[in-house]
């Protein structure tokens, strides 16, 4: 019996550093989907600025 484990992580970096962690994480995501054989999904996202956004 096989069983699904979810993670979530929330980083909050500065302002001037915003993209570039957006970035490596996106980079990350790509080279764990291609080298981990039990990874299923790997999403990256991010709050954006809308008036109805929560947050």
């Amino acid at each position: 019996m096989s069983k699904s484990y979810f993670i979530v992580s929330e980083w909050l970096p500065k302002a001037a550093h915003h993209d570039e962690l957006l970035a490596i994480f996106k980079q990350l995501a790509a080279i764990t989907l291609e080298n981990e054989s039990g990874c299923l999904r790997y999403h990256v996202t991010h709050q954006i600025e809308h008036p109805g956004a929560p947050g």
